[in-house]
């Protein structure tokens, strides 16, 4: 019984540590397993993280690229906008080269006309006195006598007159800062163009020269004693005889005695004249002088051509300032007139008609304003005046009437 008793004890105790020992396998194999399995978690974790950064790193790199492109981008439109700049700027450059370039072949073109002018003068005066031995002869007439213009030398003590014309400033050519003029005309055109010409953005000639039809008086209503008076040369023409006596004893520029109209085949026609004062002008159809009353005097006078006085005093082929005020006639002064080949600066014009209108904007002038209530108009040449249309506008808001009409503030 006992030995049964042992060897169950021992079956059992055999058993017991059998099970122990595979016990301990197994707990070895699950820690072993375990370890592993955390291995692997870790690793995994690594990889992750890993993944992550280059995940991060490669987001990254595209923002990063990104925003170089849109800096690439930036400064590429910066460099077209900066090409396109410098284009434009060289552009306004090389247009503003072209003008100053053409205002400076004008300007040599007037200075040329002017000498040329000074030379024929002297020729002329040396045919007046024939074989030059200082005796008149009245047979050696140059071209101009031809022409119909009989020359009347008027004498006057130049002290005197000179003297009897209050001065209005100094010669603005050479003058800074400009003087204040005190103007003769009748609604400030001579106060108005020394202004412009003094505005002038290129260079202002060294000789300006105007053409004043008609002139009248001397000084009164005359839109260009002042001028003459800041260093301007010029031609005034005048049909009016009561006047030339005062002109020539007071005006240093050259005096015309003739009424104008028609082409160059018209010179030499009569035409009835209304004289009286300030009005005198052109009797016909049309005119301001179109009936006779009873404050005029009808005479028959020859007329001439703008053209043919133009030709035979020499007139520069650039006129800087023309001013038109023959009561009605303006049409007729410029009858088929060679505007290509003469050409004005700045115009004043008395109530001009459709015809003369639309010759002047089809030529490159630009009308300006009216300054009075009775029609006077400015107008300028687009190119050669050398001044904005706006800069006039207010140079001659500022030095006019208060009639004042500006054509740009019509079209706004």
């Amino acid at each position: 019984m006992i030995m049964v008793d042992a060897r169950v004890r021992e079956r059992k105790f055999r058993t017991f540590l059998f099970s122990a020992i595979l016990g301990l396998l197994f707990l070895h194999q699950a820690t072993y397993t375990i370890r592993r399995l955390e291995n692997d978690k870790q690793r995994i974790t690594e990889l992750t993280e890993q993944l992550q950064a280059v995940k991060d790193d490669g987001e990254q790199r595209v923002t990063n690229d990104k925003k170089r492109i849109v800096e690439l981008t930036e400064q590429i439109q910066a460099a077209k906008d900066v090409g396109e700049q410098r284009t434009s700027n060289d552009k306004k450059r090389i247009t503003e080269l072209s003008e100053l370039l053409q205002a400076g072949l004008d300007n040599g073109e007037q200075r040329i006309t002017v000498l040329t002018n000074q030379l024929q003068d002297v020729k002329d005066k040396l045919d007046a006195v024939g074989n030059g031995d200082g005796s008149y002869d009245p047979s050696a007439k140059s071209s101009i006598y031809e022409k119909g213009f009989n020359p009347v030398f008027i004498y006057s003590n130049a002290t005197s007159a000179a003297a009897e014309i209050p001065s209005r400033g100094e010669n603005y050519l050479n003058s800074e800062p400009l003087n204040p003029i005190v103007s003769f005309s009748q609604i400030k055109q001579d106060k108005i163009i020394d202004a412009l010409f003094h505005a002038r953005t290129d260079e202002t000639p060294k000789q300006l020269f105007f053409v004043d039809l008609a002139a009248n008086h001397y000084s009164i209503l005359s839109n260009t004693l002042a001028l003459e008076q800041r260093g301007w040369n010029g031609l005034c023409i005048e049909g009016n005889q009561q006047y030339w006596y005062e002109l020539a004893r007071h005006r240093k520029c050259t005096i015309i005695g003739a009424y104008v109209g028609g082409k160059e085949s018209d010179d030499g026609q009569q035409v009835q004249i209304a004289e009286h004062g300030a009005g005198t002008g052109i009797m016909a159809e049309g005119m301001d002088n179109e009936v006779i009353t009873k404050k005029h005097v009808a005479v028959n006078r020859d007329i001439v051509s703008i053209i043919t006085i133009f030709k035979e005093t020499k007139t520069p082929k650039l006129i800087d300032y023309f001013s038109l005020d023959v009561e009605g006639a303006e049409s007729l002064v410029m009858k088929d007139f060679p505007w290509d080949e003469y050409k004005f600066r700045i115009l004043t014009i008395e109530r001009p008609k459709d015809d003369l209108v639309a010759a002047l904007l089809g030529q490159g002038y630009i009308f300006v304003a009216i300054i009075d209530t009775f029609g006077e108009e400015i107008w300028m040449h687009e190119k050669l005046a050398g001044i904005s249309i706006d800069l006039a506008s207010d140079i001659i808001k500022k030095n006019g009437t208060r009639a004042i009409t500006l054509e740009r503030d019509t079209q706004n």
